[in-house]
């Protein structure tokens, strides 16, 4: 009897070592964020929490995911963050030419480059992965005046430029020295559009000759529409946008909804599920969610921090709130 007590209070004490030491190896995780609707559809648990997994990003922006399931942010600095399958974290040095600052924006996969939208040079810059390899040649320097969000679909890169067409463009009221002043005033005006080139050099962009009002994130669908974020001082806007014959067009909207006052991120992230079932859209504070087939919003999850960018990867949703990495795990 005084044996199996023994061997009672031995394997009391193991249980309690193995859980210690557990907690130790993985130290819990902050949970952010609440869902304020959802309907029967949601692709999340009734009451989803984002899994904080990195804390204190240097004013982190868009986030692209590979085939390796790794996850990789565009910081504003210049750096490119990387968060591996493994949960290992690593980050590469911006080029040496750049400087101390620079605008970068949307990132996107083509293969194994990893490109990203210096929105203030005019430049796409690629760099082959690992995330430790420094940045080579731009795929694209001056053609455009203010890249944004970058979307690889096949053989063909979109992006979104929320400055107008170099030059005066079709239209001489929307050129370059007119963009400031109206800016300035903050006037409506569709200064913004997306265009098309190779994912490869020489990337040569053609517009889509679509108006849009500050466009930001963009992901294509496999059938060949494309959902773009933009936005403006009162309302934030997921358009959709189709071509027929040769020529693109919008063909409506997922949805909008009116900013609250405060200052919006400077992108706005959208992503599509593997299936493409999903769209999951970055708004004011709320990551929302809505259905491919029928574009109704099917929930909400509400942060107290602004949402930036987006990505799918592996059956999970990867976001950046304020300046946190998150995690939501998908039913």
């Amino acid at each position: 009897m005084n044996g199996l007590k023994a061997l009672g209070i031995i394997a009391a004490a193991v249980a309690l070592l193995v859980l210690v030491w557990g907690f130790d190896d993985y130290p819990a995780r902050d949970h952010i964020g609440k869902a304020e609707y959802w309907s029967r559809d949601f692709p999340f648990s009734r009451y989803p929490q984002a899994v904080v997994l990195q804390t204190g990003l240097d004013d982190p922006r868009g986030i692209a995911s590979d085939r390796a399931g790794d996850v990789f942010i565009a910081e504003a600095n210049g750096r490119v963050f990387e968060f591996s399958a493994a949960e290992k974290y690593s980050e590469a040095p911006p080029s040496q030419d750049m400087p101390a600052y620079i605008d970068q924006r949307g990132i996107a996969f083509n293969e194994d480059l990893i490109l990203t939208a210096v929105h203030d040079a005019g430049k796409i810059t690629k760099r082959h992965g690992p995330v430790g390899a420094p940045p080579e040649q731009p795929l694209l320097d001056g053609a455009l005046t203010g890249p944004s969000g970058l979307a690889v679909s096949g053989q063909t890169l979109f992006i979104t430029d929320d400055r107008p067409w170099p030059g005066a463009g079709p239209d001489p009221a929307f050129d370059s020295a007119d963009y400031t002043r109206w800016l300035d005033k903050d006037a409506q005006r569709m200064f913004g559009s997306v265009w098309a080139c190779s994912p490869v050099i020489p990337c040569v962009p053609a517009p889509l000759n679509v108006r849009l009002l500050h466009p930001t994130g963009i992901a294509a669908a496999s059938d060949g529409l494309l959902y773009v974020v933009e936005s403006g001082s009162h309302e934030v806007r997921w358009a959709i946008l189709k071509q027929d014959n040769g020529a693109w067009s919008e063909i409506g909207a997922l949805g909008s909804v009116q900013t609250p006052g405060d200052p919006l991120p400077s992108f706005l992230g959208i992503a599509l599920d593997r299936n493409q079932r999903y769209v999951f859209a970055a708004g004011p504070k709320s990551l929302y969610v809505f259905s491919r087939q029928d574009r109704n919003l099917l929930g909400r999850i509400v942060f107290e921090g602004p949402v930036s960018g987006v990505a799918y990867c592996a059956g999970q949703i990867y976001l950046i709130v304020g300046r946190q990495l998150c995690r939501i795990e998908m039913n």
